[in-house]
Parts: C-alpha cells; structure tokens; sequence
C-alpha cells in the first residue's frame, strides 16, 4: 500500500502554471490517499490535475505504471497533454488497434523492466474487456501488470453496474493503490449512476453489491420490480458522493480564459493515411517542380481535406467515402458534451461532411438544425431561433463559411470544428458566434485535427494570421513531414 506524504513535504515541480482550481482540486485528491472523483465541467482542465497528481505520485508515493481508460474522442488527446504538463519523466503507450495488437503491446510491455519514469498506458473503455479466442485477455494482462494508478476519464461511460466494461473497470482498480474518476457528469439519468463509477473508485463507498446499493437508494416498481420508481435516502448519498469528490462547473473558475482552444487527435485508419500521403506526395512534387501559383494551390488543398474527412470525389463529383474516423470522434464527444447538458455548435466546410454529420444526429435522435448554403435565406432566422431558444434542439450544424456570420448562437457553450477551409475571416467570425454578447458560460473550441496533415498546417497558420498557400508553398513538406526532404 502506498504511503502518502503530508502536503507540505510533496516533492513535484509543475511543468504549467495550474489555476487556482485545480490546485484546490490537488489538496482534495492528496487528502483522499489518491482515490477521488474529479468531477469537473469539460473545459476545467481535470485532465492537467491527473497528470500532475500522477507526477505528485512518481516523486512521493512511487507511483510508476498508470493506466488511462478514455473514450475515443479524447484517446488522442493524453498523450499530447502528458508532454505538456508532466513534470515528471514519462513514456506513453497507447492501446489502440484490435484486441490480438492490444495484447501484443502489453505483452511486450510486461516483459520489460519497470523504468525510472512513469509509464502510462491509454485505452479505450471497450478495449479492457474483449477477450481473444485463445489465452489471457486484455482485462486479465492489465491486471498483471499492476498499475499503481488507475484513471478513468468520462467515468460516466461505468455508470452501469451490469456492463461488461463497468465489471472490468471494477476488477483493475480494486487491485490498484490510487484510482480517478475524471467527468463533469457523474449523474446523467439519476443518482444511482453514482454506484458503477464508485464500485471501481472505492468499493468501501457503497459496497459491491448492485442490488442492495440499487434497493437501499432506489425505490422500484413494475414487473419483477425493474422499473425505477423514485429514490431514497438521498442525504446519505450526496454526502457520501461529496466527501470523495471535487466538484466545480466552468463558470465557478474565474482564472479561466473566456475562450479554451482543445486540439482533439484523430486517427486515420491505415487506407486513409495511404490515400493521404499518395496525393501529398503529389502535391509536394507538384509545388516543387512547376511553382504552383497560390490560388493552385489552395484548390489543391481543399482535396487534402476531403481526404482527413474521410472522402474523394472521383472524376464524376461523385462522392466516394473510405474513412469514418474523424466522424466516430466527433460523435463520441458530442455525446460527451451533450451528456453535460451543453448545447454544441458543428462547422464543416464541406457539404459531405455536414450530409454525414446530419445522417448520424438523425440515427441517434439528437434534436438540430442545419444551416446549408443550400437553405433559403428567410429560412434561416426560424433554424437560429430554434436553436437559441428550443430545449430539445441540442446542436447547430453549419457550413463554416455559411454560419460564421451574422448570426447569434450563444445558447451553444462548445463549438466542435470538424473540417476547416482556408479562410481566415470564417475562422475568426465562427468563433464569435457564440462568444459574443448574451453568452453566460466560458465556450471551449475543440478542433479535430489528424496529425502531421492538412488540418495541423491549417489551424497552425489560422493561429498566425498566415495565408495557409504561402505557408504550403514555402514547404511544401508540412503537408506530411513524415515524408521528409
């Protein structure tokens, strides 16, 4: 069992200033011997808190293997915030692929000796429980790996205690000295959500067992008494709840920017980078060779990002789709976003993109409105409206280059840009559709960008006020520097 030490004797340096927040969010995870619930809005920096309570651990309590379980959309994301906010030494291995790669990897990774750094292992929620045909499952190789330090990131995604990867979730942590349950929403449909993610946090808590937590707090009804009819004892369970958690919206952070840029990786899968590198390739030895003019160029572009969308359009302007991953991590974390009762804004440059986004929003029921250029002009007040004013019109989906001006949508707190074009005042003006006036929350921009593509040099030269075809033409390499000079 880890030792942990007075505050006042923690040897750490943090790499990034924390907020005022998070350092009260520190305290209370060092008085609970690192087994707590952050329970902080999306936007709030929980993921920072993590990475330096796990850097806290290396230099104090000996912490050295932590395992990441995130769902798709912030998958990407851990890494690049380890590099940033780590004051401690790290590697970082992340689980992705099918179950046969997965258990390659950790195979691999329990043969090596334990290292004088931390090393974090990412997976997805689905991946902990799939087994193979044959031999030891993934659940199974993690658990003999022994992580000191188990994070649960949107730990919403256990609420069900009867779920195969809520029961795997369990099974790891019990097992470990220090876990976190990272969500701004711990409670989506009623207060007995609390028990799946608290099982795996503290089983102490709440005890293990489902149908005595469900029976002491839930009252139920209906045939075989499986319909939730109300609930019980509710003091008890809120001051349970609060003893173990840190808990704080976005609007109770007054050090925060009022504008919070998160960068969302997205990876392609194998035939996408194939068709990617092929046309940069092409691009790249065209640039070099003709000295293409800048208009070429952008045009060119644009096909790039088609490609990270996930689609071409053959010589017909028919459109051929190969690719949907930039769209799974869009609609992973929408459903993230939505979870916590926020209202989200999508810009797309393409039509393509805005006809698949709004395929997937219907399949899942979720209440939109979509401005097109393709939608009449004196329609286009009655899709604001709704938006700004309907409960159960969660999201706006829009053309960047059609919805980025002239209009209101502060009622939307996150804005998600799926694909982006090349010009800047849409950039700009998009933004200011919801940070505007009428605005009550700090609005989080999440960029989904594949890496080392088109997307990266875009918003890069977005974010410097270039003109992205001065930046391609004077290296043409940053199409792809994977390819090198």
């Amino acid at each position: 069992m880890l030792r942990l030490l007075p505050a006042k004797k923690l040897r750490y340096t943090f790499k990034t200033e924390p907020f005022a927040h998070q350092k009260r969010a520190l305290r209370k995870i060092q008085k609970l011997n690192g087994r707590g619930g952050l329970f902080m809005e999306m936007g709030t920096g929980k993921t920072k808190v993590a990475i330096d309570w796990a850097g806290i651990g290396f230099y104090n309590h000996g912490v050295k293997r932590v395992l990441v379980v995130a769902p798709l959309s912030v998958h990407g994301v851990w890494p690049r915030q380890i590099r940033q906010h780590s004051g401690a030494p790290a590697r970082i291995f992340r689980l992705g692929g099918n179950t046969k790669s997965r258990i390659r990897t950790l195979s691999l990774i329990l043969r090596s000796p334990v290292q004088d750094r931390l090393t974090y292992l990412i997976i997805n929620y689905e991946g902990i429980w799939r087994h193979p045909d044959r031999g030891p499952g993934v659940e199974a190789l993690l658990r003999r790996w022994n992580p000191d330090l188990v994070i649960f990131d949107e730990s919403h995604r256990i609420k069900s205690p009867t779920s195969k990867q809520s029961k795997a979730a369990w099974r790891i942590a019990r097992e470990s000295d220090q876990c976190l349950l990272l969500t701004g929403t711990p409670i989506t449909k009623a207060p007995l959500d609390i028990f799946g993610q608290f099982r795996a946090l503290n089983h102490r808590v709440f005890g293990e067992n489902w149908y005595q937590f469900k029976f002491t707090y839930g009252v139920w009804g209906g045939f075989g008494k499986h319909q939730l009819l109300g609930t019980r004892n509710l003091p008890d369970l809120i001051e349970k709840v609060r003893a173990w958690t840190f808990r704080i919206k976005k609007k109770q952070c007054l050090d925060l920017p009022e504008k919070l840029f998160v960068d969302v990786p997205v990876t392609l899968s194998d035939r996408a980078y194939a068709i990617y590198r092929e046309m940069a390739m092409k691009m790249i030895v065209e640039i070099e060779e003709t000295h293409a003019l800048a208009q070429i160029v952008v045009v060119k572009l644009l096909r790039l990002s088609q490609i990270t969308s996930g689609f071409v359009k053959d010589v017909d302007k028919r459109i051929r789709i190969f690719d949907d991953s930039k769209l799974r991590v869009c609609m992973d974390l929408l459903d993230d976003l939505l979870e916590e009762g926020q209202k989200v804004i999508i810009y797309a440059k393409f039509t393509a993109d805005v006809d698949r986004i709004g395929q997937k929003l219907v399949e899942k029921k979720i209440g939109h409105r979509i401005l097109s250029g393709s939608v009449p002009s004196e329609k286009r007040d009655s899709i604001v409206q709704a938006f700004q004013t309907k409960p159960d019109v969660k999201v706006f989906l829009a053309q960047i280059q059609t919805g980025s001006e002239g209009i209101e949508l502060f009622a939307g707190s996150a804005v998600i840009y799926y694909s982006m074009g090349n010009r800047a005042l849409d950039y700009w003006q998009s933004q200011d559709r919801a940070h505007r006036p009428g605005q009550t929350r700090n609005v989080t921009y999440y960029r989904l960008v594949v890496p080392h593509s088109i997307d990266t040099v875009q918003y890069k030269a977005l974010d410097s006020k270039e003109k992205i075809a001065n930046v391609v033409i004077h290296d043409p390499y940053v199409l792809n520097p994977n390819l090198g000079h």
